[in-house]
């Protein structure tokens, strides 16, 4: 377990956990479940789970929690399953038409975007105007190449975390930090902690293209 800013105090005043919705689990039991992924994750993720336990925001913003029944064995599948997808995606998708290429590599900085690689007449599809510069945030999309690999692969990999319907959400280890990476259909790298993340994005101070301003969550816990 990694030291890391926590938001979770600040999440709890804007969205209130049930009563008997956390999820019980001990030092130890991160320490097997960190043993078993092969990976130290950071403490905030703990502190969110400890207070929301397994369940979802407005049965739409799910986050994996390991310390369910069978939820190491879970965890672990499912980033296998996510691994798969990608290693798919990377061998079979065809990233051209009519020999254009059909992503961007791009760098979303100081409000401006950066082109790396790729079209740039392609930037207009990545709706960059409804990313905000708070996020701090660098942009990548799929490009001529994928950006990213699956941890324990090679050292800077990503570990699936959460979803909601329309994305997926990993952190990304690399050097020894941890960000947050969101993929939906493009890739969203966020330079902050895990319930720095939650927060701004269930209060839309993280403006994506999926837009998420008029949504009034609710923690909903499984099984209720």
């Amino acid at each position: 377990m990694r030291e890391s800013e926590s938001f979770i105090d600040i999440i709890c005043e804007n969205y209130s956990a049930p009563e008997n919705s956390n999820t019980p689990f001990s030092d130890d039991d991160i320490r097997n479940f960190e043993k078993a992924l092969g990976a130290e994750l950071p403490s905030d993720y703990y502190e969110f789970l400890k207070v929301y336990g397994f369940g979802s925001f407005s049965d739409y913003f799910y986050i994996s929690n390991p310390f369910i029944e069978n939820g190491t064995d879970i965890f672990i599948s499912e980033n296998a399953r996510q691994k798969e997808i990608y290693a798919f995606l990377e061998r079979d998708v065809d990233k051209t038409i009519n020999g254009w290429i059909t992503f961007v590599d791009c760098r979303f900085i100081n409000g401006q975007v950066e082109v790396v690689a790729g079209n740039p007449a392609l930037l207009e599809t990545m709706r960059t105007e409804k990313i905000d510069v708070y996020t701090r945030s660098k942009i990548i999309a799929f490009g001529n190449h994928f950006p990213y690999s699956f941890y324990p692969d090679k050292s800077d990999g990503l570990i699936f975390i959460g979803r909601t319907d329309d994305e997926d959400f990993f952190y990304r280890y690399s050097d020894g930090k941890y960000s947050i990476v969101m993929y939906d259909d493009d890739y969203y790298e966020f330079d902050m902690t895990f319930t720095e993340f939650v927060y701004n994005y269930l209060t839309a101070k993280i403006k994506l293209p999926m837009g998420n301003e008029e949504t009034e969550w609710e923690f909903i816990p499984f099984g209720e």
